[in-house]
């Protein structure tokens, strides 16, 4: 039986957007192979290592230590030891912060290191390690034990966000500028030691531009997120309503809900039946429920919940609502889950280039509007179209056939091919 390590960062319990799309190559994966996925710990009460239809590591480093201290700690703290514990957490985000700016690359060593450490933990023969960008310490790690400890080992990337283009990571346009060049060579790096490179769109042009001579090594796939949507929980809705469902991040600077806040609480004045569920986490709650006390019982911010409480929630709805970001090279996986329920879709783009667009526009039950200053009649219209598609739903084989490549078994046969 083949052993297959996925590198990721955000896996159970709490699934980030590219620890889903893990779990569910995994899930593919491991009727025939025994899989192992290395993830970093985010919180204090998870264990070293469990397993949950497959064997999980946790590492841990000095920076994320603190953090998970003090976050658990200043949850219950009062008084003195709140300020203490407040004052640990400022030196550390200032130790951080002092390091990352000391730093050649956008590339944490502390992280490496503890993610090699767990591939040197394991007993027996790797036969591919399977990381997933971002982050990119994860390819780093990937690299080093190939070349310390086993240089039999595959290495198989699944890329999403363009490591040396990524605005967030690199948190300023000069800081990005600075490092791209280093950052150039840590992507060749990457081509180099690869045995093939898995990517979705927003890699295409970029692996193009800068490294055709491994073009031998590409294949590109889609966020393999595409498959039946089923929740143990259940979530209730009034039937009588016309139930706007938004699940997932949003963030201030990357994915604001500003304009569908604006344009849908318009339409609530028009027509009382639209209600808007939020199940978020990020920076927007402020800004969300701004809105919920001036439109109570229509626009209702539920907060961060659990992965099967977001899907309940999505298969209870009537709409699903989608906001684009506002980097062309960063897609929402989440799209890809709303097209596996078959229902319809407002997607509300925040550029001209938004990829969800051209992603959407095989896709009968969708209708995308551009985001503007200025709200106009006929963006109002659209979305009452669109409220008139309650009831519509597209089966999952019909979204199965256009979208194959997004189906889960199409990224895990390609993974087997090099096994």
């Amino acid at each position: 039986m083949k052993r297959i390590v996925f590198i990721v960062e955000g896996y159970y319990p709490k699934y980030s957007a590219t620890g889903a799309c893990a779990n569910s190559i995994v899930e593919e994966l491991s009727s025939g192979c025994h899989i192992i996925v290395i993830d970093r710990k985010s919180s204090r009460e998870l264990g070293k290592a469990e397993d949950n239809h497959c064997q999980i590591l946790r590492y841990n480093y000095f920076d994320n230590r603190i953090r998970l201290f003090t976050d658990e700690k200043l949850a219950s703290a009062k008084r003195l030891k709140r300020i203490l514990l407040t004052s640990i957490k400022t030196a550390g985000r200032g130790y951080g912060f002092l390091s990352y700016w000391l730093r050649r690359r956008s590339i944490n060593k502390q992280r490496v290191d503890a993610i090699f450490k767990e591939l040197q933990g394991i007993n027996g023969k790797i036969d591919a390690i399977i990381p997933l960008c971002l982050p990119f310490e994860g390819i780093t790690a990937a690299i080093r034990y190939k070349r310390k400890v086993s240089a039999n080992v595959k290495i198989i990337p699944i890329l999403f966000d363009v490591f040396s283009e990524n605005p967030t990571l690199h948190r300023t346009e000069n800081n990005k500028k600075r490092r791209y060049n280093k950052h150039i060579q840590s992507e060749k790096e990457m081509c180099e030691q690869s045995d093939r490179l898995l990517f979705v769109e927003a890699w295409k042009n970029h692996l193009n531009q800068y490294f055709g001579e491994y073009k031998e090594k590409f294949c590109q796939i889609e966020h393999p997120l595409l498959k039946r949507v089923f929740s143990d929980e259940t979530v209730t809705y009034d039937s009588e309503k016309i139930n706007i469902v938004y699940t997932g991040a949003l963030y201030k600077k990357i994915r604001s809900p500003m304009f569908s806040l604006k344009l849908l609480s318009g339409l609530i004045e028009r027509d009382s039946r639209i209600v808007l569920h939020f199940y978020i986490n990020g920076d927007c709650d402020a800004m969300v429920n701004s809105y919920c006390e001036k439109y109570p019982g229509n626009i209702i911010n539920h907060g961060a919940v659990p992965r099967e409480t977001a899907k309940a929630a999505m298969l209870a709805s009537d709409i699903l609502l989608s906001i684009g970001n506002m980097d062309a090279n960063q897609i929402p996986s989440k799209i890809f889950e709303y097209i596996s329920t078959g229902k319809p879709i407002l997607h509300f783009s925040c550029i001209k280039n938004d990829p969800v667009i051209n992603i959407l526009k095989v896709y009968s039950n969708s209708f995308c509007m551009e985001s503007t200053e200025q709200i106009n009649p006929q963006q109002e219209a659209g979305v009452l179209e669109i409220t008139g598609n309650k009831g519509k739903q597209i089966e999952f084989e019909e979204v199965e056939r256009i979208y194959f490549n997004a189906v889960p078994k199409f990224t895990a046969d390609k993974i087997l091919e090099m096994l």
